[in-house]
């Protein structure tokens, strides 16, 4: 499916961590694809990863998560919430990312900052 292999090819280029060196070259082939299928050469990618606990949920998902939690970020504290915002601006000519922000709330719900992400995004770069 198209839009899993999109998710995928956004997540390796996130999860990274070189993004500085990735700006200069990028080739993101499925992205790269669907923009000359379109007759485009730029395309904005949105990618939003969050979370949310809740009651019901929070005994279960600390026991099953708190190895991987600690291993992959590194936290010295659990988080209730999460909400991670970034956008890209692809450029499939030159292959590379004109465009690349994002922004981090940790213990923010998602559904409550994203709009406010979005913003504060945009502000940075643009004013």
């Amino acid at each position: 499916m198209v839009q899993n292999k999109v998710n995928n090819e956004l997540r390796q280029l996130i999860d990274d961590g070189n993004l500085k060196q990735k700006a200069q070259y990028t080739y993101l082939p499925t992205v790269d694809s669907i923009l000359k299928q379109n007759g485009k050469r730029f395309g904005l990618l949105v990618y939003h990863v969050g979370f949310e606990r809740t009651k019901q949920n929070w005994g279960e998902i600390i026991f099953k998560s708190i190895a991987y939690y600690y291993g992959a970020y590194g936290a010295s504290s659990y988080n209730e919430a999460f909400s991670k915002l970034t956008l890209i601006i692809y450029d499939a000519e030159n292959k590379n990312l004109p465009f690349y922000h994002f922004s981090i709330k940790p213990d923010k719900k998602p559904t409550r900052v994203i709009s406010q992400q979005l913003e504060g995004i945009i502000d940075r770069f643009w004013k």
